[in-house]
């Protein structure tokens, strides 16, 4: 059984290989939403609950920095639900810039569960194989194996 990956909060700088992630100047120069509704900041507050409680999938003996002011955010760390998976730096950046475009879908699969953290029906039993998906995506498809 192959569960389907879907990527949210990536930025090019951050992550080369992600296709679709996000140029930073552009989420520098997004366009600021002058008043949000009642519903959005709920929704906001709720949405990093939810990415706060992400299952770790996968990360690197490093971290991450602003690439505006360069003060450290985290580990170089990767968070799902089982089917949409977000890079550590994501909630950093929505706290920050809280215009930032987030994928409506992910948004509509949030609001579906009303913004309850669980994982993915089936996801622990096919664990290694979404993470082994995952590593092909953010190394571009070069293998993290070595041999001596």
């Amino acid at each position: 059984m192959s569960l389907p990956i879907k990527l949210v909060g990536f930025i090019t700088e951050h992550d080369k290989y992600i296709p679709g992630a996000a140029v930073f100047k552009d989420v520098l120069n997004s366009t600021p939403v002058n008043a949000f509704t009642d519903r959005q900041r709920a929704d906001n507050k709720k949405l990093m609950t939810y990415l706060e409680q992400g299952c770790f999938l996968t990360g690197w003996m490093g971290y991450v920095a602003d690439l505006q002011t360069r003060e450290l955010i985290g580990p170089d760390a990767y968070f799902t639900d089982g089917v949409w998976i977000w890079p550590s730096y994501f909630p950093h950046y929505l706290k920050k810039f809280l215009y930032m475009e987030i994928n409506e879908a992910f948004l509509d699969h949030l609001r579906a569960k009303n913004f309850v953290f669980s994982l993915e029906p089936g996801f622990e039993e096919n664990k290694l194989a979404f993470e082994k998906e995952f590593d092909a995506i953010l190394t571009g498809g070069r293998s993290n194996t070595f041999s001596l």
